[in-house]
């Protein structure tokens, strides 16, 4: 299985898992939920949530400062693995990619450009090691809503 095909997977499962609702203010205050799915080919995939996610993250990168982070999912097959975060702030778009771009840059993550849609700015790229990257900010009903996706093939 390749990682994005994992990623639409298990957001999709752990969805039913919940996620850290209105009283998580940090993201220590994650609960944590998690699945283990064999596959046809024998190919086992480790899916987590909450705490575990977060701690999940490749060296280099972390929620963003002061965020709610309101779902998290952690990744892992015997080849490699990821994380998915999804956050709420009340920073501005740009300070969010900025702080990204920063984090991905110190990485090792060669970004392939920016792009902007009306609110919704997103940054992607490569490092090293099969490494993937992928940050996209928007405004929200509510402030800033922030998805980080790490992780390698």
């Amino acid at each position: 299985m390749r990682f994005p095909t994992l990623i639409a997977a298990a957001t999709l499962l752990l969805a039913a898992c919940g996620s850290a609702g209105d009283d998580a203010a940090a993201p220590s205050a994650q609960a944590s939920a998690g699945i283990s799915i064999t596959g046809d080919d024998g190919e086992e995939v480790q899916v987590a949530g909450g705490d575990e996610a977060l701690a999940a993250l490749p060296p280099g990168f972390t929620a963003y400062p002061g965020a709610q982070v309101t779902s998290s999912t952690a990744i892992a097959t015997g080849t490699g693995g990821g994380v998915i975060l999804v956050m709420q702030t009340d920073d501005p778009v740009a300070d969010v990619i900025e702080f990204y771009t920063t984090q991905a840059t110190a990485a090792g993550v060669r970004l392939d450009g920016t792009v902007t849609t009306g609110s919704n700015t997103l940054i992607g790229g490569e490092g090293e090691d099969g490494l993937a990257f992928s940050a996209s900010a928007a405004d929200g009903p509510d402030g800033t809503i922030v998805q980080l996706t790490v992780g390698r093939d």
